[in-house]
Parts: C-alpha cells; sequence; structure tokens
C-alpha cells in the first residue's frame, strides 16, 4: 500500500512476473545485476521482486546519492539494465557504457503481454549461492563497495525473523528504510514471506516525527524498523506531546548502536505492549545478533547489549593472534555462517576469512 494506491498479493505478483520475464529476455539470468533507481512507490517494490524472480541480483542506488557516486556504482555493478522513473533518467546521462534504461512509469506496455506465471527457479538455474542483492558501503573509508549477498544468507535471516517475531505474520509492516540499505530486505521479506500487509510512506513523512507519528497510527503500523537516532526524534516528539501509537507491538532498530535515552523509555512506558530490539550486523552479513529488551522498561541499560548470534551464525572475539579471548578482555569481533556475504563486487583480495 502507497497513499491512495495499492496492490494485493495477486497482482503483486503478476506484475512481478510480467517484469520478470521481460528482463530474461534481456539477458538476466542468476548472478546478473540489475540496477534500480526509484523514488518510493508501488513500482520500487514490484521491480525488486521482479529482478529477483528473473534470478538476478538487484543494486539498488539511491537517486538522492551524488552524481559521481551514482555513476560509480553504475559502472562498478556493470548492469544487465536499469529500472528507473522518468524523471531520473537525467541522471544517468553521462553513463559511459551501454546500459537498457527501463522506465517504469511508462514502460509496462513493453511486458503487458509477457505471462503472468511464476518463473521455475530449477530452470533458470538459480541456486542458493547465488547473488540476491548487492548494496553499497557508505564509502567513509574511501570508494563504496558492493556486498554481494547470496540468497541462502537472506532466506536463514528471514527465517529467523519469522520464526522470532513479537507480532502475527500477518501484521502491518512500514517500509520505512530506502532500499539502498539492507533492512529494507528484512521490511520487504519478512511482510511478503508471512502475508502481512506492507505499508509504503512518502520521504515527507518519513522525515518529519510529527507526520511519521500520525501516519503509524492512521495505518495501523505494528511492526517498525528504525534506526536508533530516527528512534529517537519519533520518541521525543511523542513524548513532547503525550501522544502514542498504541497499535505498535514490535520496534527493531539496527544500523547505530541503540542508547536508552529519557525520551526513549518514556515512549515505550506510553506503548505499554510493544516490544524493542536490538539487532546488529554490519552490511558485509546483514543482521546476526539479536537482543530484545525486558518487558519493564526500568531495567534498560543505557547501552543495551547486541544480544546473541542468530540461527546458523558464530560470533567469535579473537585476540591478535586469532585465538578466542577470554570473559572479559577486549578483542576483534569475527562472525562466521549462512550470514556471511560473498565478498565485495569484483574486490577479492579486500576479502579475508579464517577456518574455524
Amino acid at each position: 500500500m502507497y497513499e491512495d494506491s495499492q496492490l494485493s498479493y495477486t497482482e503483486l505478483n503478476a506484475q512481478a512476473n510480467q517484469l520478470a520475464h521481460h528482463l530474461r529476455a534481456l539477458g538476466v539470468k542468476p548472478d546478473a545485476r540489475v540496477a534500480i533507481c526509484v523514488d518510493r512507490c508501488l513500482n520500487m517494490v514490484v521491480g525488486v521482486l521482479a529482478i529477483l524472480k528473473a534470478g538476478g541480483a538487484y543494486v539498488p542506488i539511491d537517486p538522492a546519492y551524488p552524481k559521481e557516486r551514482l555513476l560509480f556504482m553504475l559502472e562498478n555493478s556493470a548492469p544487465v539494465a536499469l529500472l528507473t522513473q522518468g524523471k531520473l533518467k537525467s541522471l544517468f546521462s553521462d553513463i559511459t557504457k551501454t546500459v537498457p534504461i527501463i522506465d517504469l512509469d511508462v514502460a509496462p506496455s513493453l511486458w503487458v503481454s509477457q505471462p503472468t506465471s511464476n518463473l521455475n527457479h530449477h530452470e533458470i538455474g538459480l541456486t542458493p549461492a547465488n547473488l540476491a542483492y548487492v548494496i553499497y558501503t557508505s564509502g567513509s573509508t574511501g570508494q563504496p563497495k558492493g556486498v554481494t549477498m547470496p540468497h541462502r544468507a537472506l532466506v536463514n535471516l528471514i527465517i529467523w525473523q519469522m520464526n522470532n517475531a513479537r507480532v502475527a505474520s500477518t501484521a502491518c509492516t512500514l517500509q520505512y528504510s530506502p532500499i539502498s540499505f539492507d533492512v529494507s530486505f528484512q521490511e520487504l521479506f519478512s511482510t511478503w514471506c508471512g502475508g502481512g500487509l506492507l505499508v509504503l510512506i512518502s520521504e515527507e513523512a518519513r522525515r518529519d516525527p510529527w507526520i511519521l507519528l500520525q501516519y503509524l497510527e492512521q495505518k495501523r503500523v505494528e511492526r517498525l524498523f528504525m534506526p536508533f537516532i530516527a528512534l529517537e526524534h519519533l520518541a521525543r516528539s511523542a513524548v513532547a506531546v503525550g501522544h502514542y501509537p498504541d497499535c505498535l507491538r514490535e520496534v527493531i532498530t539496527a544500523g547505530e548502536q541503540l542508547r536508552i535515552t529519557p525520551e526513549i523509555s518514556d515512549f515505550f512506558a506510553g506503548l505499554r505492549e510493544c516490544h524493542l530490539i536490538n539487532q546488529y550486523g554490519p552490511s558485509e552479513t546483514h543482521v546476526v545478533t539479536a537482543f530484545t529488551l525486558p518487558e519493564k522498561y526500568e531495567d534498560w541499560e543505557i547501552l543495551p547489549p547486541i544480544g546473541r548470534p542468530i540461527a546458523n551464525t558464530q560470533i567469535y572475539i579473537l585476540d591478535t593472534n586469532n585465538a578466542p579471548v577470554p570473559i572479559g578482555i577486549t578483542g576483534e569481533l569475527y562472525i562466521g555462517g549462512a550470514g556471511v556475504a560473498c565478498g565485495y563486487l569484483g574486490k577479492p583480495e579486500l576479502s579475508r576469512t579464517l577456518s574455524d
């Protein structure tokens, strides 16, 4: 659902299948990348799902990024095609490589005659080891690096997420995160796999805590994924007016260190029946640990722990000799198991692995 428009699961599946068949005709196959640069809209989720159905890996590109970063990501990922909108085409006028550009606003006529049936992943040759997405790091330490994430890691995460959710599988989830952030994958697929309602939000409402607060109530959102800073702003706005979205049942925070401020404590005191969950994981693994805060908010630590590893994931604290450190001794965090990405796109020399 987005604003006044909505798609049923039947409509979403049919539209994604038609686009997926079209992408296959353009040469999309397992591990082939397809870039997607769109504003938040229903075509965004159709596009992401279609790329995966075609066997490809989606490369999300935020149109708000500086043009130099956009062009670098497009050149580096070497996509088979680019899904975008007409109003954004000018962002890619300086592309040096020839890439088919598909305008999702006007091009559906190109694939409306394609079958609405599901593609067969066996016929496509898709396996758990193939890529689902390539998401680029922030580039704070240099050029952005494309993290190549396989299906097996994300399936493991979604199954764990669904098995440990504090809300019903059919709950209403807000699609808050830009698709260039890996949390968006959790929002999309943990909702779809459970048969829930996914509600998209405009960029204006997303950035205004007071509008967001009203939107949560209006849409009766039950689950919310949100980084700490955004949660702090939302809590501060709610506490200031004494208005709490009592529909919320689960708030999951990740991407930044969680800090329990007085406003966050007061916010959850006002919600009463809402659980706060702290998840941790770098882009190179997505979520690898989780900690559910106690029901009594009075018992919350200012800096909650990151928790224990999720299913099929291992966490090690090692010293400079790669040996486990004793309890209470500082070491370096190493992550193993199903959640680890394949590496950085085109940069195998930057990937370091250790055997158990």
